[in-house]
């Protein structure tokens, strides 16, 4: 970084403009540049807690047709309807980014994963490496389609 031309470029003015203190006396280099370095750091704290807050990315999954259950491993995702008929809302996680997350479809039973879709396709376990995070995009979305294993009817 070029921080340092800057924190000296600061002191000497704040030195030959006389910040004052207490007494009215222009402080010392030491004082001001002390007092610049802490400011710079607080502000460097500030800009590294904003940019943490895009650091992790949402993954959420849903049951978009039919009826199943998918959970992701590593644990987060456990969204559907169970084999008891139980709703399970818990639909979202969010991971880090090169994260890889495998999603798995269970369907009840009459019920069949037909596909995915999202940032899965095909009828087998979903594998979503989880991005590097952005403002544009902070989620990821991946859906299960069930169809009827057998046909109903007369």
């Amino acid at each position: 970084m070029k921080l340092f031309p800057v924190l000296a470029s600061l002191a000497v003015a704040l030195f030959v403009f006389g910040c004052g203190n207490q007494e009215g006396d222009a402080p010392s280099i030491t004082e001001n540049t002390s007092r610049i370095v802490e400011q710079t750091h607080q502000a460097q704290d500030s800009t590294r807690k904003a940019s943490n807050s895009y650091q992790k990315v949402e993954l959420r999954a849903g049951v978009m047709n039919g009826r199943g259950l998918i959970r992701s491993n590593p644990a987060g995702i456990y969204c559907g309807e169970d084999s008891g008929g139980r709703i399970n809302r818990d639909c979202s996680e969010n991971y880090s980014p090169g994260t890889v997350v495998t999603i798995k479809a269970s369907p009840i039973s009459g019920w069949a994963l037909e596909s995915w879709s999202g940032a899965c396709n095909g009828t087998g376990s979903c594998r979503v490496t989880i991005p590097k995070a952005s403002k544009s995009k902070p989620v990821v979305y991946v859906h299960a389609h069930f169809k009827p294993s057998r046909k109903f009817g007369y």
